[in-house]
């Protein structure tokens, strides 16, 4: 993301990047100064709700029509990303999925099915899994500072759930009428999940 910002946006002296928990920082720092030091901001799609009740980003649904974007070029998903009580605070400019990839060697040597549903995909993982021999059902991309907890949010996910009591609505779910209480599901889980970084003012 970094590369991309230098090549098509501007030079590094135009950007204070931050990783994400001093950038978190640097956003409420930046709210309590008269005027704000910078004219766009990062932040990370889960901050959505705090950046906007807290005031640290502005409402860009006049930008975003000047400026002639268009939501349609977005999965409504993703889009949803930005937006908070009926307004568009954000714009998506860089997300993430995670692939699970299947070595087709070991598949059509044990002339094993491809999984086509999660439960599925951890028989597959059982039935591969040789620690013995080196091998793993499944790996996980994960490295040091990396919260487990992402990992199992996207798995929810893979699965149509969610650790969050999310409102559905026709096309997606978003979390633009989740409040206080009602936004914690205690029944079950409901909803997919996907990690992005939107802009906002």
């Amino acid at each position: 993301m970094w590369a991309d910002f230098r090549n098509n946006m501007a030079s590094r002296k135009n950007f204070d990047l931050r990783k994400l928990p001093y950038l978190h920082e640097r956003l409420i720092e930046n709210s309590r100064r008269p005027v704000s030091e910078y004219d766009i901001v990062a932040i990370n799609a889960p901050w959505l709700g705090e950046a906007v009740t807290k005031k640290l980003i502005i409402p860009l649904d006049s930008h975003i029509k000047a400026a002639t974007i268009s939501s349609l070029d977005f999965h409504p998903t993703v889009w949803s990303m930005g937006s908070w009580r009926g307004q568009q605070f954000g714009i998506p400019i860089y997300c993430t999925i995670e692939l699970l990839a299947a070595r087709t060697d070991l598949f059509e040597k044990d002339k094993f099915d491809y999984p086509t549903t999660f439960e599925k995909t951890v028989a597959a993982a059982k039935h591969f899994h040789a620690p013995g021999k080196g091998r793993y059902g499944i790996a996980w991309n994960g490295g040091r500072g990396m919260p487990i907890a992402s990992t199992f949010m996207f798995l929810m996910g893979c699965c149509g759930e969610s650790i969050l009591k999310i409102p559905k609505t026709r096309l997606s779910m978003g979390v633009d009428d989740a409040r206080g209480s009602n936004s914690v599901h205690r029944s079950g889980p409901r909803l997919g999940s996907a990690s992005s970084t939107i802009c906002g003012g």
